[in-house]
């Protein structure tokens, strides 16, 4: 598992120890402010390809030929 929900799991079980009422969006929250990312360099960033749009050809329905 990853490293941030193993460190999740960490504060939860901890948190449910001193509070029974404890929840898991109070452990995400406690997570948070402890968790440090892995570098950019060892992880793939995903990226997308943005559609190219066409620029507009004149008016709607009528060729040049036809606008003379």
């Amino acid at each position: 598992m990853s490293a941030w929900i193993e460190l999740v799991k960490e504060k939860y079980a901890l948190g449910k120890k001193t509070n029974k009422e404890y929840s898991l969006k109070q452990a995400i929250l406690a997570a948070k402010k402890d968790y440090k990312k892995p570098n950019a360099t060892t992880l793939s960033k995903k990226t997308r390809k943005h559609k190219k749009t066409k620029g507009k050809k004149g008016k709607k329905g009528k060729s040049a030929k036809q606008r003379k």
